[in-house]
């Protein structure tokens, strides 16, 4: 998989978010298919059957890690758009040194973190597909039995092996926009820093007595020490 497969699937999982029941691409990561299993064993039917359920509880603990991390960007997110609010506000005040510089990183920073907090999002909200063994479906099938189930878990650990490769491909999009958004809000902070003040020069204004220091402007006519 490329960055212009990756990138157009990450777009859609995160027009997904705000648009329910779109659909949202999965990525072949496993592309070898199951193998005939006619001359295997009862024996070796049932162990495949064994490392077919653990698959699908492994996969099924890592989709729950996943969405876990999620919701962690997901906090992080809005941390960032926190700061980046009170970024925002400083621009406002018309004070920065360097508008047009704060303006533009704004906007390219708000951008990123809205993809990176929808995209964490879809993770947490689109339906993910994983492959089960229906019972009932099962029941249905003429003996022997053991082929059929064997062979049905030889298809399914796929489906959920696709569905985990293409969520960690939309979690790592996302840690990586969250990450641009960082660095770009702290550009445009920095380029909103307040414009420095000029003090003004102190004047003297001498009397018979003393000489009294004024840090007033110079009046006209006037110098400074």
């Amino acid at each position: 998989m490329t960055w212009r497969i990756e990138i157009p699937a990450y777009l859609r999982f995160v027009l997904a978010v705000v648009s329910p029941g779109r659909p949202v691409p999965q990525f072949d990561a496993h592309t070898m298919p199951p193998a005939p299993i006619d001359a295997w064993s009862d024996d070796e039917k049932k162990l495949l059957i064994e490392e077919g359920r653990r698959q699908l509880d492994r996969q099924a603990t890592d989709f729950g890690q996943l969405q876990t991390r999620a919701q962690i960007l997901l906090t992080t997110g809005i941390a960032i758009a926190v700061g980046w609010l009170a970024t925002l506000s400083t621009v406002l005040n018309g004070t920065v040194r360097a508008a047009a510089v704060a303006w533009l990183f704004l906007i390219l920073s708000a951008l990123m973190i809205l993809l990176s907090t929808l995209g964490a999002t879809s993770i947490i909200i689109v339906r993910a597909e994983f492959g089960i063994v229906h019972a009932t479906l099962l029941s249905q099938s003429q003996p022997p039995i053991l082929d059929h189930l064997a062979a049905a878990y030889a298809r399914t650990v796929r489906v959920g092996g696709n569905t985990i490769a293409t969520r960690l491909s939309v979690l790592r999009y996302s840690v990586l926009c969250l990450l641009i958004a960082s660095a770009l809000t702290g550009v445009a902070w920095a380029a909103a820093r307040p414009a420095p003040v000029g003090i003004p020069t102190p004047c003297s204004t001498a009397t018979p007595a003393t000489a009294i220091k004024s840090i007033s402007p110079c009046p006209s006519g006037s110098t400074g020490p």
